[in-house]
């Protein structure tokens, strides 16, 4: 099975966000559910260089999100693919935690459906597959 365009609806985003940061905030009074979620990111992708496949294309937005946050990664960003698969809140702006949320979401079906280290994906459905390479990442430990 390939990935086509897969874009949920940002509402559905938001409320998934909603849900997971009152979990964590009754479970950790006084830590930010922000931090927390750049920080498993990281981790995540820090424990084995292809482990940001598992994001697929909401790798682009996700790593913005990290360095904008002052996580050390560097080189190359696809801006358009960046801009399509983000997470954007009620009024149409860029939220770093609904794209962290949105990225999170691919990985679990990525995981369900696909082997590791998969990064071809038919973004617009016309067969023609996206490449998810970043040698900044697989080049280089964290």
């Amino acid at each position: 099975m390939q990935f086509v365009n897969y874009l949920p609806d940002q509402v559905y985003l938001a409320d998934k966000l909603a849900d997971h940061r009152a979990e964590f905030e009754k479970n950790n009074p006084g830590q930010s559910h922000s931090e927390f979620m750049a920080r498993l990111a990281n981790k995540i992708v820090g424990a084995a260089p292809q482990n940001y496949l598992r994001f697929g294309p909401y790798w682009w937005a996700l790593k913005a999100a990290l360095i904008d946050r002052g996580y050390a990664y560097f080189g190359e960003l696809d801006p358009l693919i960046a801009s399509i698969y983000c997470g954007l809140n009620e009024k149409g702006e860029l939220d770093a935690d609904i794209t962290i949320v949105a990225a999170f979401e691919f990985a679990e079906m990525y995981d369900a459906t696909q082997f590791q280290g998969v990064r071809q994906f038919d973004l617009f459905g016309n067969g023609e597959f996206y490449v998810l390479m970043d040698e900044s990442v697989e080049m280089t430990p964290l």
